[in-house]
């Protein structure tokens, strides 16, 4: 989806990538490429960095002008460094950068600061997201912690927990009679968790929202302002499972930057 977003809504047309050199930075950069060239946009540059990197600044410098935005699929620290250079290069100043995952968690607000407004991502989840389940989530979570930022990995365990209690209730408690249990689990649905609704296809993966966010400062703190949804988002996007399942594997070479 979010190589629908960035052609759709964000107008790019030529796009340089940035990702981790692994099998989840492939998958991203994959799965953006293939969505965004069969819209009609090309993919100019893939830049496969360590996920040890220590300096980013030559992978800055080597980014190609005439991309209209930067794909950002780098984590953790690395992504303070990553976002701090992109910042300190100017880069943010010409052009939108589009951050998979947890590129701006919440727990990284503080140490990105100010160099990352504006920063635009994807996820499952904000902290900021105007519901009362997640409302209540947050509240709960900065009473117990005593902090201003409440993680990712936080919400999503919630919601994990929820969906399996939901399972276990539904069953009576009766978690011995392991395939009765497991079945019900897969046909649980939860229409309302701090993320939004989530069930289960029928690999066994999840399907829920995902929400595009914005970086902003309100006040003294930072967020993940929620700008735009997509509801009920699968791994096969809008492809047919069985055919998607028959193609290769993203990697490095797939799919091959033609326009590079």
């Amino acid at each position: 989806m979010a190589g629908d977003y960035a052609y759709r809504k964000l107008g790019w047309r030529k796009v340089s990538v940035i990702a981790f050199d692994y099998g989840w930075g492939h998958e991203v950069a994959g799965g953006f490429q293939r969505v965004f060239e069969e819209l009609g946009g090309q993919v100019i540059q893939k830049i496969w960095a360590p996920v040890n990197t220590a300096d980013f600044g030559p992978y800055v410098a080597s980014l190609k002008p005439e991309a209209d935005g930067v794909l950002d699929v780098v984590t953790g620290a690395a992504s303070i460094r990553l976002i701090g250079e992109l910042r300190k290069a100017g880069v943010l100043d010409k052009k939108k950068v589009l951050a998979a995952g947890t590129a701006t968690d919440e727990t990284l607000l503080t140490a990105l600061g100010d160099s990352a407004l504006g920063v635009l991502g994807f996820l499952s989840w904000s902290q900021v997201l105007d519901t009362p389940e997640n409302k209540r989530f947050v509240q709960r979570i900065k009473q117990m912690t005593k902090k201003d930022y409440v993680g990712f990995s936080a919400a999503i365990n919630y919601g994990a927990a929820m969906w399996i209690a939901e399972a276990i209730r539904q069953v009576g408690g009766d978690v011995e009679n392991k395939d009765k249990f497991f079945q019900t689990l897969r046909a649980t649905e939860i229409k309302s968790s701090p993320r939004g609704p989530i069930k289960i296809d029928k690999y066994g993966h999840i399907v829920q929202n995902i929400y595009i966010r914005r970086v902003d400062k309100v006040g003294n703190l930072y967020q993940n302002t929620v700008i735009d949804t997509y509801p009920s988002v699968g791994q096969f996007w809008k492809y047919n499972p069985e055919e998607y399942l028959k193609q290769p594997i993203y990697s490095r070479d797939n799919p091959p930057c033609k326009y590079c």
